[in-house]
């Protein structure tokens, strides 16, 4: 296996798509790919990105809403054991939540696939949240004060993110099981994957590996420290603290991968549900999961999902398909730095790993190519070559013997599961099969009536 130097692709991602317009900011990197996991760090300076020594793989930082992929785990979890189905209404489970108002569709569509995928119709926050005094509603206040709710779009007509929706999970998941949810979470998810980096409430020893948060000063032109807030009711749309190297590891159990089998927290049919889209929009350029958000980038489909919240940015991303993933989390937010650069990280991977399956592929055509390339001779005097250029088969015309053309020039493509079966893809006999066949003296085809006997070097 060849070894891609990480270090030398994220600088050069940076500075041919960063490195103009980026503000200062200290962050770090997980990459996993090809079963390698890498780490580093770096800081932004003057739009140079160096490498920083005091940000390591288990340094925490806030995550923000990537909580909600945690929550949304703890409900698919419920669901199995038969506590809930995700067509319930929240009133099934919460009667008080009548109170609600609805100004547009109804109350009793508010049912929790829809809040899991942001077609609740819900508001995007309560009433009594309010980000410009940083004072979010307390959990208590919240269940006081559900007729401050507002359900203000038709459920399934549009996408609306709803910090409140996946509040209320939280709630829920407590009423459900009689537990915190951050012990419900600890207990069945992060602890049995090994995520000990990852809580809702940094201890002492915890605060001395908190990455302090950071915002940008126009006036004064510098990063400036911000203040530690508590999220209270918030907590379940984006309350957890984690590392680069949990995160990494919350990829491989998405992708059930090294050690982290699916069964340790979720049924497997119920991890490959939560990745699937249930709403697609844009002409499937994104499409929503249970949390996760699904993107088209470049033909290649990608899970992610960002956070933000004062001092913080993060970022996570991966690729089923090609069986890799990217983490970013940074100290400085309002701040677009962790969703573009692991996008572009992750899309300059899986772009190293299509170019080795093609040179991979085209090895294996060579050498299967071996077999019977060749110059052809048919009567009463066709003379083709049949050959593998440019990642394709093709018929040639052999102008050394003579240069009339009928079945050359032609693409072939090799048909999978047979042996030595080619189907014309353009020319004269496009859409016909042919068969290569070995006789104890030659090796020939036969096509448009036609037979071709390799000739003997």
């Amino acid at each position: 296996m060849t070894k891609i130097n990480y270090h030398s692709l994220i600088m050069e991602n940076f500075s041919d798509n960063f490195s103009e317009n980026v503000f200062p900011q200290n962050f770090s990197i997980g990459i996993y790919n090809e079963n390698q996991n890498f780490f580093s760090s770096y800081s932004v300076e003057k739009n140079h990105l160096l490498e920083n020594k005091f940000i390591d793989q288990n340094s925490v930082f806030r995550i923000a809403s990537i909580t909600k992929t945690f929550i949304a785990t703890a409900i698919i979890q419920l669901r199995d054991l038969g506590r809930l189905t995700l067509d319930d209404p929240l009133l099934v489970h919460m009667p008080d939540f009548t109170v609600a108002n609805s100004i547009s569709g109804t109350l009793e569509k508010v049912t929790l696939k829809r809040m899991l995928t942001h077609y609740s119709g819900l508001t995007t926050e309560h009433k009594f949240t309010n980000w410009n005094t940083r004072k979010f509603i307390t959990k208590n206040d919240l269940i006081e004060n559900l007729s401050e709710i507002d359900i203000v779009a038709q459920q399934d007509s549009q996408w609306k993110y709803s910090n409140l929706a996946y509040c209320l999970l939280g709630i829920l998941i407590e009423k459900i099981t009689e537990i915190p949810l951050e012990k419900y979470i600890k207990d069945e998810i992060l602890q049995p994957l090994g995520l000990n980096n990852t809580f809702f409430y940094p201890s002492l020893n915890d605060k001395k590996t908190l990455i302090p948060g950071n915002k940008f000063s126009y006036i004064k032109g510098k990063l400036i420290n911000e203040e530690f807030i508590e999220m209270n009711s918030m907590i379940g749309a984006g309350g957890l603290f984690s590392s680069t190297n949990d995160l990494i590891n919350w990829i491989l159990f998405q992708l059930s991968s090294n050690n982290f089998p699916t069964g340790q927290i979720l049924d497997p049919d119920s991890l490959f549900e939560m990745h699937m889209p249930i709403y697609i929009s844009d002409s499937w350029k994104h499409a929503q999961g249970y949390a996760w958000r699904i993107s088209k980038h470049n033909d290649n489909t990608l899970h992610m999902h960002g956070g933000g919240i004062f001092g913080y940015a993060s970022n996570i991303v991966f690729s089923k398909q090609y069986n890799c993933g990217v983490v970013i989390l940074s100290d400085l937010w309002p701040n677009n730095l962790p969703n573009d650069f692991s996008i572009s990280l992750i899309s300059s991977l899986i772009d190293k790993s299509k170019n080795k399956r093609i040179d991979n592929q085209d090895e294996n055509n060579k050498k299967k190519l071996q077999r019977f390339t060749g110059t052809y001779f048919a009567e009463p005097g066709l003379y083709l070559d049949l050959e593998y250029k440019e990642g394709n088969y093709w018929l040639l015309s052999n102008n050394k013997y003579n240069n009339y053309k009928m079945h050359a020039p032609s693409i072939l493509r090799f048909v999978e599961n047979t042996k030595d079966t080619f189907i014309v893809s353009s020319g004269r006999a496009k859409g016909e099969l042919f068969t290569i066949s070995y006789d104890i003296d030659s090796t020939n085809f036969i096509l448009g009536g036609f037979k071709y006997i390799k000739l003997k070097k």
